[in-house]
């Protein structure tokens, strides 16, 4: 569906339905409006309701799609964000672990198989497998560097492969995170490590888990407004 704005803009939005559902919201995810309502709910009464919110909606979609391109990745730079800052891709034909791949001191990430930089999607798979191994021990140090300093101690720490969050902590006390926290700055990894990790007292979004969490994250509401920007990095 499309709304036409007064000054010649335009934005589509998409309707998911739901049984369960009684009311009408909105979600702006991945630089695209989606309106859940009610499985029987009158497409036209829709179409005005969204109207009636349009001068909400355009601002914050249009905001969100400059912050997904401008920490989209571009592999034919050569170039990705790892850490918040900018890491050169170099090929390297020796044997090295995938966190030994991860040069932090050099910014660079040696990506094994020359033939992979002629070939976009190979390079991708490659740089994904890589990362995604190398991100276990490193968050997993990480967190457990953390809990232990703030004493919230989890069962386990696992990393895997999420598209639409950055973690979880599930009731049997483990601490699940994704392993694109990697592109993250450092304060931002350490909000949503500790997020995570009070969850372990708070399985909710309480404001006793607020309190919890600024007690050992006294910034975290600006990194939590950071992490809003880095969306596109959950998309790639």
């Amino acid at each position: 569906m499309q709304v036409q704005l007064a000054d010649n803009a335009e934005f589509s939005y998409r309707i998911e339905r739901s049984a369960k559902r009684r009311t009408v919201s909105i979600q702006i995810d991945a630089g695209e409006v989606i309106v859940r309502a009610p499985k029987n709910a009158d497409e036209l009464w829709i179409s005005g309701w969204v109207h009636s919110k349009a001068d909400w909606i355009y601002p914050r979609l249009c905001r969100q799609r400059d912050h997904l391109d401008a920490h989209r990745i571009n592999l034919n730079s050569g170039h990705i964000r790892l850490f918040g800052e900018e890491y050169r891709l170099e090929h390297s034909a020796k044997v090295l672990t995938p966190v030994e791949r991860i040069d932090q001191r050099r910014k660079i990430v040696w990506v094994g198989g020359r033939d992979s930089f002629a070939d976009a999607e190979r390079l991708e798979l490659r740089l994904k497998r890589l990362l995604r191994e190398a991100a276990k021990p490193l968050l997993t140090g990480m967190t457990l560097d953390i809990a232990n300093q703030i004493g919230l101690v989890p069962k386990s720490v696992n990393v895997r492969h999420y598209k639409r969050k950055w973690g979880q902590c599930s009731s049997a006390k483990e601490v699940t995170l994704n392993w694109r926290i990697l592109h993250l700055p450092s304060t931002i990894q350490a909000y949503v490590i500790v997020h995570e990790l009070c969850h372990l007292q708070q399985m909710n979004h309480s404001a006793r888990f607020w309190a919890l969490v600024e007690r050992y994250c006294p910034d975290y509401r600006a990194s939590r407004e950071q992490l809003k920007h880095y969306g596109a990095f959950l998309l790639w």
